[in-house]
């Protein structure tokens, strides 16, 4: 990954989520398949690449690329703490925010994840905000274990 696309994901996805700053502990990427993202009701493609983002107050994302080069970011955001475990392989984390490049948008859905450490795993995420706007990403990891970045200390 190339370390200049990361800190411009980084920078904007920072400009957009200032009201909800905090700390980047940790980002987790992995590799697969992207078969669509759905912005705002419009489907388009997406590249094979997914982040997890981790941070020091809870917060955890969801990153997918789309657009015409497959670099534009759309995470889904939520608390850690409000997962719910469906089983010891798979997570359903609740979702109240899609951060865009340039705005966060409130919404109401979830995405649901499994263990990517027990080989291949679907990450499936879908959103709704007030004006009925769909969100939605989904993504099969190749079967390799994530690569982990740490930050801080």
């Amino acid at each position: 990954y190339s370390l200049a696309f990361v800190s411009i994901v980084i920078i904007t996805t920072y400009v957009a989520a200032e009201e909800y700053r905090s700390e980047l502990e940790a980002l987790f990427f992995l590799e697969g398949e992207c078969p669509e993202v759905v912005v705002d009701n419009q489907k388009g493609s997406c590249a094979g690449t997914v982040w997890q983002s981790q941070y020091t107050d809870g917060k955890l994302g969801f990153y997918f690329f789309f657009g015409d080069a497959d670099t534009t970011p759309i995470t889904f955001s939520g608390w850690g703490f409000e997962q719910k475990h469906i089983n010891e392989n798979r997570v359903e984390q609740p979702i109240e925010r899609v951060i865009m490049p340039s705005e966060i948008i409130q919404v109401n859905g979830s995405c649901i994840y499994e263990n990517p450490y027990i080989g291949q795993a679907s990450i499936q995420c879908k959103a709704e905000d007030g004006a009925e706007n769909v969100f939605e990403a989904q993504f099969l990891t190749d079967g390799k274990p994530p690569v982990i970045k740490h930050f801080g200390n």
